[in-house]
């Protein structure tokens, strides 16, 4: 995940490397990540996030700032979970087919030779396009990951 938006980025002329957070896949995580970004020269106006369990600790931090999604900030989570659709407004997730990604797990568990075959499985994905963008391009991304 992570090198795939690095290199879209790139691509595109945008330079995070600065801009890259860890944390644990925890709600805490995704808050406190959030109060980091305040030491920015620039706070975020766009968080790419790769789970929606930080997710919920972001949206925390932005209220409490009392800073709007997505007109101050837009988000773009990895993973949905049902319970996400409470969220307002909804976020924008990437979907993995996770049914897919168990099968071909086990698959290589049972048969580990085809591992070596085919060292890079790619699996379609598709959006779910929520309202957690805004508009206009963003110019200040922040990129947060476990």
């Amino acid at each position: 995940r992570m090198e795939g938006f690095c290199r879209k980025m790139e691509e595109q002329s945008v330079d995070i490397s600065h801009r890259i957070f860890s944390g644990p896949y925890t709600i805490n995580a995704g808050y406190d990540i959030v109060m980091r970004m305040l030491n920015l020269p620039t706070f975020p106006d766009a968080i790419f996030v790769h789970n929606n369990v930080q997710v919920y600790g972001i949206i925390h931090a932005l209220m409490n700032l009392r800073k709007k999604i997505p007109e101050d900030v837009s988000i773009v989570s990895f993973d949905f979970m049902d319970d996400t659709k409470l969220i307002q407004p909804q976020i924008t997730s990437v979907l993995q087919p996770v049914s897919q990604l168990a099968a071909q797990a086990v698959q290589l568990v049972i048969e580990p030779e085809q591992a070596k075959n085919h060292p890079n499985i790619i699996l379609n994905h598709t959006i779910y396009m929520g309202a957690s963008l805004c508009n206009k391009p963003p110019r200040h991304w922040a990129h947060f990951h476990m």
